[in-house]
Order: structure tokens, then C-alpha cells, then sequence
């Protein structure tokens, strides 16, 4: 189930929301608990029945040896680390038998010319993102750093809808601390109105912008065989704000749904588009992912390279994104997007380190036309697409309009041709409203602020 269907937001949610809390007021906390647990299996079954088995599969698997990693905590039995090694590669393995066997096979058998089977499985909803948050509970137990639970609080922590499928990556002690206190079992018209705001941000930011780009993008990436230049430039510019507006709209949406349970999650945007340099870019996009990659990869990297001297964090730092790109998805196009975003961080940090100085307007003009480019690899289904768009920006197949978009007919009353370059008079003005609304508009997380202390302040003044 996807947060902008019909289904969700009509029934779904307003039925999770409700016997949540009437259960709760009944005092049924642990009938409250099971009720979330189960309404976040429907949710995630809702898509597709098949997938559901893989999903918990992988939460029981990881429950019994957490557990057993407590028991040995507790007697301090030295079979902990080696629970917590098997922990770690029965994550990974989960995590690749899903998403990388299918490429790594057919890349066996294309450059050694082996038979393995090709088994084309269906990548199952969200399982990287429930497999990293499993995984993190895993490294905190080994670390002591999480007391015995009850299963159905783990249940809850890696099953709660708002984020199952794709983020916030949260930490347990963000989270279940939360859903322990008297306040958070107690319906609150502040919360579900706040909620409702920022539900209602991310859906217009989907629905209004992101949707609205996504033929034109998919034209241009999967159907054109060339592109002049303006158009080229105009489809890396229109899935940089196809990209942001969909995937922050889904966060807005996920945070949202969250709070009208009362439950709050970690920000997951800031802003990104705003940075003037890659640094800054990925300490407000995904930034609970970034976290995990500073928490989980690249600290362990560095403190392996002991002693720790800056040119050994550069390699953590390039290594960290190498290893993200990889995660992202097994193809090529992600490798490079990762090496591109590894390589970039590492020269953003030797610039820094030098002292160099760095005008704001420059700042930001180049950190977003990397952005643009190096997307271009994260959207691209193959270096052949990537390799077409790429050479059509550097003007190699000329200014001129090459693709047959205004040929289509539900296309062609929107598109204007300015000396043939075929400007799409749409997307250029969705391109232009994202980036004027990226660059001047308060942030969801800024306007969800402004109307909690209003509504404050009107309660307030009421008494």
C-alpha cells in the first residue's frame, strides 16, 4: 500500500488512527501494540501477498539471535561476537540474495561464461530499508547499548508502517521510548491536525509536482533514442526536482502519518537543494541515512585504518559512498553514482581542509549541477541511457530537438518550440515553480513548526 492511494488515506490510516487510540483509552496498551503490529502487516501485504513471508522471515531470524546475543551478553559468554557475526552475514545475504544474485549471475555467466541460473526475483518492498534498521538493532544489542525487549516491541519498532517501506531509518531508542509514554497513548487533536498539514505538504508535493514530471523524465531516460541539448538538460533538471519533490513528499507523508499516532520521527530532509557544496548537501538529504553511513560504515572504516591520520578518513569517506552506491542497487549506474558522490565528498573535504575560500553563489551553482549530472546515473537504467543523456548534455548530439516527445498528442499542446529545441512549456514551468519553492519556500519541517506554535498559541489564548 502507498501512502497517496485512495485505500490509505481514506481507510486505511483513519482506521489504524482510531482503534489505536480507542483501544488505548480502554487501557488495552498491549492490545494497542498488537493492533499497530498488525495494521503495518496489512500495509505491507496490501502491495503484494508474496512478499510478506520474506519481510518476517527476516524479523523472526534476526529476533532469535538477538536474543541469544542478550543471553550470552548476560553471562558474558564470548559467543556473543561470533551471534553477532552470524547476525551480520545472514543480513547481508538476505539483503543479496534479493537484490544482487540476479546481477552478479548474469555477469558470471556473461564474462566466464557460466550457467548459473538466472532467477528473476522480484526485489520485495522496502527490504533495504527494514533489513539496515534490523541490522542496527543487531550492532546495538551486541554493543549493550539495548536492553532485553518483548517481541512485540520489536515487532512494532521493525514493522511501523510510517516507515516500512522506505525510511526514516531510526534508531530504536528515537523511537520506542515513545511509544511507552502515558502522552503518546492519548489522542491529541494538536498532533492529528499537525499531522494532517504535513501529510497534506507531501501529498501535494507528489501528486502536484513530482507525478507531473515523471512522464516527461520517463520519456526522455527509457524511450528517446537521442536528445539535442536543451532537452537534455531540461530532463536531468527535471528528475533533480522529480526526484526531491517525490521521494521528500513520500517522507512528509510517512512523518505525518506518524504523528497523528502520536509518534515522532527523525527529519529526514532539510533543504538539500539549498547546499553549497556536497558536504553540506548530504547533511540535509536522507539524513537518516547518512547517519547510518557515519554510525555503521564509516566510523568502523576509519577506526580499522588506526592510526587515524586525514588522508585515511578520505578513504572511509570515499569507501562509506562507494558501499551506499552499492546498496542503492545492483547495476553499474549505481557503482559510478556512489564513486562520483565518494570522489566529490573527498575533494569537498580536501578543499576545506586547505582553507580555500568558496563564494556562496559558486558554491551552490556547482554543487547543484553535480547534483543534476551525477542523478542522471541514479535514474538511468543502463550506462547505454546514462551515456545518451550525458553526451546530449555536453551538446554532442547538437541543440536541436532529437526525441519525438511533441509528436505525442496528449503532449503537444503543451510544448512550444524555441528554434526547434523542444522546450516543453509544462515542464519547464514545473522546473522552474520547484526550483523558485526549493529556494524560497520554508522547508515542511519549517511550516509544521510555524502551525504547532500557532495552534499553541491559540489554545493558549482559549484559556
Amino acid at each position: 500500500m502507498l501512502f497517496n492511494t485512495i485505500e490509505y488515506i481514506f481507510l486505511f490510516l483513519p482506521i489504524a488512527v482510531l482503534g489505536y487510540f480507542l483501544l488505548n483509552h480502554q487501557h488495552l496498551v498491549l492490545a494497542a501494540k498488537w493492533w499497530l503490529v498488525g495494521s503495518s502487516i496489512i500495509f505491507y501485504a496490501w502491495w503484494n501477498l508474496n512478499n510478506l513471508p520474506i519481510l518476517l522471515v527476516s524479523m523472526l531470524a534476526n529476533w532469535a539471535i538477538i536474543n541469544a546475543i542478550w543471553r550470552a551478553n548476560e553471562r558474558s559468554d564470548p559467543s556473543a561476537k561470533k551471534l553477532f557475526i552470524a547476525g551480520l552475514l545472514f543480513n547481508l545475504l538476505y539483503l543479496g540474495c534479493f537484490k544482487y544474485y540476479d546481477a552478479i549471475a548474469i555477469s558470471i555467466n556473461h564474462f566466464w561464461g557460466f550457467t548459473l541460473p538466472v532467477l528473476n526475483i522480484a526485489l520485495p518492498l522496502g527490504i533495504s530499508f527494514f533489513t539496515l534498521t534490523q541490522t542496527a538493532y543487531l550492532v546495538d544489542a551486541r554493543e549493550k547499548l539495548v536492553s532485553r525487549q518483548k517481541f512485540q516491541d520489536y515487532a512494532l519498532f521493525v514493522l511501523f508502517f510510517p516507515h516500512l517501506i522506505i525510511g526514516p531509518i531510526y534508531h530504536h531508542m528515537e523511537m520506542m521510548p515513545q511509544f511507552e509514554k502515558l502522552r503518546t497513548k492519548v489522542f491529541s487533536l494538536e498532533n492529528l491536525a499537525t499531522g494532517m498539514f504535513l501529510f497534506g505538504i507531501g501529498f501535494a508535493k507528489k501528486a502536484l509536482i513530482a507525478d507531473q514530471l515523471a512522464p516527461y523524465v520517463s520519456y526522455c531516460f527509457d524511450e528517446a533514442t537521442t536528445l539535442g541539448m536543451i532537452e537534455a538538460w531540461q530532463a536531468a533538471l527535471a528528475f533533480t526536482c522529480q526526484l526531491y519533490f517525490d521521494f521528500s513528499g513520500y517522507m512528509d507523508m510517512a512523518l505525518g502519518s506518524a504523528l497523528m499516532l502520536n509518534i515522532r520521527m527523525p527529519q529526514n530532509f532539510n533543504s538539500p537543494l539549498r547546499a553549497k557544496s556536497i558536504i553540506e548537501f548530504w547533511s540535509r538529504w536522507h539524513m537518516t541515512l547518512t547517519n547510518f553511513l557515519t554510525t555503521y560504515i564509516y566510523t568502523p572504516i576509519l577506526y580499522a585504518l588506526k592510526p587515524v591520520t586525514f588522508s585515511k578518513s578520505l578513504i572511509a569517506v570515499f569507501t562509506t559512498f562507494l558501499i551506499a552506491g552499492i546498496w542503492h542497487g545492483a547495476a553499474w549506474t549505481f557503482i559510478i553514482f556512489g564513486t562520483l558522490h565518494g570522489t566529490a565528498l573527498t575533494l569537498n573535504h580536501f578543499w576545506r581542509h586547505k582553507h580555500w575560500p568558496m563564494p556562496s553563489i559558486l558554491g551552490w551553482t556547482f554543487t547543484f549541477i553535480f547534483l543534476c549530472v551525477s542523478l542522471l546515473f541514479f535514474r538511468a537504467n543502463n550506462l547505454h541511457d546514462a551515456g545518451k543523456i550525458l553526451s546530449s548534455i555536453a551538446g554532442l548530439n547538437g541543440i536541436e530537438a532529437q526525441s519525438k516527445w511533441q509528436s505525442i498528442p496528449e503532449i503537444a499542446d503543451y510544448s512550444i518550440s524555441l528554434a526547434g529545441t523542444g522546450l516543453d512549456l509544462k515542464v519547464f514551468f514545473l522546473i522552474t515553480l520547484s526550483i523558485f519553492i526549493i529556494l524560497t519556500f520554508n522547508n515542511s519541517g519549517e511550516l509544521t513548526a510555524k502551525l504547532k506554535k500557532y495552534l499553541n498559541k491559540t489554545d493558549n489564548y482559549k484559556k
